[in-house]
């Protein structure tokens, strides 16, 4: 049995860049990022992408690459671990 009193949920303080290409790697930066399995993004259309490349820096940074598929425009962003989502206080804009 696990003790999930532990598991902290992830925080998204910023992105780096502040706005984005698809295939483009990106920087989250926060707290309790040590943990993170995967990142999603979900354009103005709804389309729903998983981020390639998932590397974890530290716990107060995760890199990413911006996956293909996305529509230009603004994508909300959900980092997901054990402890829990989290999304950053603003969406990220896509540029095409």
């Amino acid at each position: 049995m696990s003790d999930t009193r532990a598991l902290k949920r992830p925080i998204i303080e910023h992105l780096e860049p502040d706005n984005g290409k698809v295939d483009q790697t990106i920087i989250i930066g926060g707290q309790n990022l040590a943990g993170v399995q995967s990142v999603t993004f979900v354009d103005s259309h709804n389309n729903k992408k998983s981020g390639s490349n998932l590397k974890v820096i530290s716990n107060d940074e995760v890199q990413v690459t911006v996956p293909k598929g996305l529509t230009s425009g603004v994508a909300q962003v959900t980092v997901t671990s054990p402890g829990g989502t989290s999304t950053p206080p603003t969406d990220f804009p896509i540029i095409g």
